[in-house]
Order: structure tokens, then C-alpha cells, then sequence
């Protein structure tokens, strides 16, 4: 990312900032690591605020590697403020609206890749998972034998993503009437807050980045959540 003013490169900007990243795979196999700044499939709303959050972040980048760390945490804490109902929340819309046709696209299934390495990095250690239904609900994996594991897995970091998987943990955990170490598997980009939000709801994190077409998991979370399991 070159900002106006002053070089900044993408690996200045990567060193500093928190915001979400993504693996990107190009078309001569080269790979890079961006800064994702909105997925595209969401409500016009949400990719609105997504995108003024990115330029934000930006500015605060530019400002930090310009004036300093002290003036671009202020400046970014004034921007924040003004920025209003774009964050703090919209009035929720009513009545309908119409989605056009989209044309044929591909979609690579990264649940499933992401899965199959969770799978196979559990038999590595040693550890039986399935993923046989709670009723009529579908934990992604889970282990059978004491001390039990739950694992749910997301793609994205998104909000909406974030709260669900939350919800299914603490839901099958229940269901199964047994507790459980319960264990969200999301993409490398999780702020501090977020994590440690979800860590005061006894939920561990294991994050995975994307390295061309291969999920790696964060080996060294996956080896500390095993090792709980023994205690």
C-alpha cells in the first residue's frame, strides 16, 4: 500500500495494524498477504461501514508512520467519534428490496479444507474426532472421550460469523449435557478485544492462515488445547 505524502510499503502497514488479513493466491501462483477490506456478500450496510473502518485504518497507518503513535491513536479516536451512527449502529431497515440475478461464479469450499487439516492434525496427536450430529445439529468436530473438545469453524472474522459459531458451541455443549473445552478455528486477524472477549466466555481460539491453497493451523494453540485435555 503506497499512501500519498510518504512511501509506506505493504509490509510496513501489515507490521502495525490489526485489521484482518487474507491469503490471496494470483494467477502466476504468487501469493500476498492483504488487508481484506470488505466481503462483498454481505448487506450494502454492512459493506458500507466495512469500508469506511478500511479507509480509517489506512489513515491511522499513514498517520502513525507521519506523526507518530501517540498522534495517530488520537486522531484515529476523533475519526472513530465522528464517525457516528456508521458505527454505534443504523436504524434497522423495514420493507423489502429486490437482489438482482449474479452470474455463474466459482466458490472453493475453504470449510471443508479447513476441516480436513483440523481432522488430520487431531489424529497426529493422537485424538478420535467426528463430527456425528447433535440431533438434528452438526458440530464441525468434536471428541467423545474425557476431556471432550468441541471445535467450530468459520472462514471469515466478519461479526455475523463470529456470533454464530459462539452461539453453536455454547448451544451443542448444552445439548450434549457435558462440558467441553470449546474451541472457535478462525482465520489469522482477530483483534485483542475480540479474542479477548470470547476468551471471558471460556471459548479458546485457533486461528489458521491461508498459505496458497493449504489451510496451517496455528500448531502451537492446537498443541496447548490437546494438552489441556490431558490435565
Amino acid at each position: 500500500m503506497q499512501l500519498p505524502g510518504k512511501r509506506i510499503s505493504e509490509s510496513d502497514s501489515l507490521s502495525i495494524s490489526s485489521h484482518p488479513t487474507a491469503e490471496v493466491s494470483f494467477s502466476d501462483n504468487s501469493t500476498a498477504t492483504c488487508l481484506v477490506v470488505a466481503c462483498l456478500d454481505e448487506e450494502p450496510a454492512l459493506i458500507r461501514n466495512a469500508v469506511a473502518k478500511f479507509v480509517r485504518e489506512c489513515q491511522r497507518i499513514r498517520d502513525h508512520y507521519s506523526w507518530g503513535v501517540e498522534v495517530a491513536s488520537e486522531e484515529a479516536a476523533v475519526e472513530l467519534a465522528e464517525a457516528g451512527e456508521e458505527d454505534e449502529g443504523n436504524p434497522e431497515s423495514e420493507g423489502t428490496y429486490v437482489t438482482p440475478p449474479r452470474s455463474a461464479v466459482t466458490v472453493k469450499r475453504r470449510h471443508g479444507s479447513v476441516w480436513k487439516t483440523l481432522k488430520l492434525a487431531l489424529a497426529k496427536g493422537g485424538v478420535n474426532s467426528t463430527n456425528k450430529r447433535v440431533g438434528r445439529f452438526g458440530p464441525d468436530l468434536r471428541t467423545l472421550k474425557p476431556q471432550r473438545i468441541l471445535f467450530e469453524i468459520k472462514t471469515t472474522i466478519y461479526a455475523a460469523a463470529v456470533q454464530q459459531a459462539l452461539g453453536q458451541l455454547l448451544l451443542y455443549e448444552q445439548t450434549l449435557g457435558a462440558p467441553h473445552i470449546k474451541i472457535l478455528v478462525l482465520p489469522h486477524g482477530l483483534s485483542i478485544t475480540m479474542r479477548e472477549a470470547i476468551k471471558a466466555l471460556d471459548i479458546l481460539v485457533v486461528e489458521y492462515r491461508w498459505v496458497g491453497k493449504s489451510a496451517v493451523l496455528d500448531k502451537q494453540a492446537l498443541d496447548k488445547v490437546l494438552a489441556a485435555r490431558g490435565r
